[in-house]
């Protein structure tokens, strides 16, 4: 989780975070949900595969995301050093 800034709450004078998932922390999740799935005993296959296609698409999804970041990263900082 990542602090982006604060609001006003709706009671009283004072004020609360805003927070947002960072990009590892979504991954961890998928990760904690795939496992999650094979743990729990699901009567329902079609729904088992479906819940299993899903937590996989986005753990590869997320894990491309960072790695192209990473890769535009490295094309920049190469740059700069060249």
């Amino acid at each position: 989780m990542q602090i982006v800034g604060e609001e006003k709450i709706q009671t009283g004078t004072g004020t609360t975070p805003i927070y947002k998932h960072t990009i590892f922390g979504l991954l961890i999740a998928w990760i904690i949900e795939l496992q999650n799935i094979y743990d729990t005993e699901i009567r329902d296959l079609e729904e088992d595969k479906r819940r299993r296609k899903i937590a996989s698409d986005e753990i590869y999804d997320t894990l491309q995301g960072i790695l192209k970041k990473r890769k535009e990263i490295c094309h920049i900082n190469f740059c700069i050093v060249f």
